[in-house]
């Protein structure tokens, strides 16, 4: 199945459901200070500030910030970060417009992703509306979170993905063989440091890891925890040092506090989501048809099993079976079959197949049993169903229509047609995007030769299109991270609504080889 592929490389994964940032659009309010930063990017006009014109493309302060904050940290270690970030998006800008001129923009495979997301964007402010808006958050909550930002834990853990892992550690450990040999003994291979150890202050372990404080709390600085069981494996930790942060002006207070108020609210409406998500199908009162599952089963297992799993499930049968009694039915009926019946409309196998094409990366079938397999793809359907429900009331309300949304939306399309010109430009010098990085860096030849024809092409596009940056904007804006050498990359993936993808369009890391 082809895919559009963004290209991101992950170093530190944080799976996040919504970022407060992104939550509302208040352009109206006013802002006296000089300085433009990601706070009031989004909540004050400054955002709406043209910093650099691409044609007739804009980039605006808040698109910048949006991007910059969350993109790639390889332009963040040199100096003139944000210039040399902007260069970049500018060039990504110049790439998509030739894709415009190239018809990208009308394609299916586009209109599909930007609806997706449109969709994705458009129930996150309904929800904002409708629940995290509503709740409240005591001074007594905001109080002991701002006492627990002021606590660091500095922590190190070992990994195991299975048993025979953790064996080997535990009988190590009881033979006095120590934690930080073990520790350095994992970190080979891709394998680094960051990904084993963590500086994190108290409140914002709570709000992540719960089970993992309570474990650390428990700790004295130089102890071993006991084996934690995680969805990936299991853990043991070491409390390297714990120390207190003194929070000194009113300042810094009243960020602390806002970010405090903001995470417990997210905290807060998850369950309240839930809640939300059930009455949703309540009403609809969705049922699965057992013909069309049966018939999917055996359909999606063909794509997605190993051929003795398939055949000794007996699936192919089970397919066999079940169109002999639809025999009546055209091989183009069967899409249209009705796979949910719900109160005011029905949803297809086809409209199953369209929701799972554009998530498949993301979603995983148990293939441990027949019975497990059947329960994932119900879930899968539970799931679909779920994200039908809440577009459909979203859109039903004209959430679509909102500013920000649409602003965001637009930023999507750019950067989904200039993928497409670059997949495009890869394929001609044999290069495929989509390859693991373990097989593409055997490809250094065919990398530099695609680099040279994206060098001409934007050579041939900022002749034909005017490039524009309003100095003294970007001088004013504030970035968290700059010329640092020691910044990371930290990939902020949105899994919790009805479309997983990137927070926000940000330029490709595979620029990083032109520095």
């Amino acid at each position: 199945m082809k895919r559009i592929g963004f290209n991101f490389s992950i170093a530190i994964i944080i799976q996040i459901f919504f970022l407060a940032s992104n939550l509302i659009y208040a352009g109206s309010k006013k802002d006296s200070s000089s300085k433009i930063d990601i706070d009031n990017a989004y909540h004050t006009a400054k955002g709406d500030i043209v910093l650099a014109k691409v044609g007739n493309k804009k980039i605006s302060v808040r698109e910048f910030l949006s991007s910059y904050e969350f993109g790639p940290a390889f332009t963040k270690r040199e100096k003139d970060s944000k210039q040399k970030y902007l260069k970049y998006m500018i060039d990504e800008k110049l790439l998509a417009m030739e894709g415009y001129t190239q018809g990208y923009g009308d394609s299916s495979r586009v209109k599909e992703l930007l609806s997706a997301i449109e969709g994705d964007l458009a129930s996150n402010q309904m929800f904002y509306k409708d629940i995290f808006n509503k709740i409240k958050i005591s001074n007594t909550e905001i109080d002991q979170a701002l006492a627990e930002k002021q606590i660091t834990y500095n922590i190190k853990w070992l990994f195991a993905p299975d048993k025979d892992s953790l064996n080997y550690y535990l009988v190590s450990l009881k033979n006095n063989i120590s934690f930080d040999s073990l520790f350095n003994e994992q970190l080979k291979d891709s394998v680094k440091i960051d990904q084993r150890s963590l500086h994190m202050d108290k409140f914002k372990m709570r709000m992540r890891n719960p089970e993992m404080l309570n474990v650390v709390d428990s700790l004295k600085v130089g102890e071993v925890s006991s084996p934690i069981h995680g969805p990936d494996g299991w853990y043991i930790v070491k409390l390297i040092d714990v120390w207190k942060n003194v929070i000194t002006t009113q300042t810094e207070i009243e960020k602390e506090k806002a970010d405090a108020e903001n995470s417990l609210k997210l905290n807060k409406s998850d369950e309240q989501s839930d809640l939300y998500v059930r009455t949703l199908m309540l009403e609809h009162n969705p049922v699965i048809q057992g013909k069309a599952f049966d018939i999917l089963r055996s359909y999606m297992g063909n794509f997605v099993l190993p051929k003795n799993k398939f055949d000794s499930w007996k699936l192919d049968d089970r397919m066999k079976k079940e169109l002999k009694n639809l025999d009546t039915l055209s091989r183009d009926q069967f899409g249209k079959m009705t796979l949910v019946k719900l109160n005011n409309n029905n949803l297809s196998l086809d409209d199953f197949l369209n929701w799972y094409k554009l998530r498949d990366e993301y979603l995983k079938f148990d293939e441990t049993s027949f019975n497990n397999f059947s329960a994932s793809l119900e879930k899968l359907i539970w799931q679909m169903v779920r994200d039908h429900l809440l577009v459909s009331s979203a859109y039903s309300r004209g959430f679509q229509n909102l500013p920000i949304v649409q602003q965001q939306v637009n930023w999507w399309e750019d950067k989904i047609v200039y993928a497409v010109v670059r997949d495009n430009l890869a394929n001609t010098v044999g290069l495929n995007i989509e390859l693991p990085t373990s097989v593409k860096n055997k490809n250094n030849d065919k990398k530099q030769e695609l680099m040279e024809k994206i060098f001409r092409k934007l050579q041939q596009l900022k002749k034909k299109y005017k490039v524009q940056i309003n100095e003294k904007v970007l001088d004013e804006i504030e970035v968290q991270d700059s010329n640092n050498p020691r910044a990371i990359d930290f990939y902020f993936v949105k899994k919790g609504g009805t479309f997983p993808h990137p927070a926000y369009p940000s330029i490709d890391y595979s620029w990083q080889s032109w520095e």
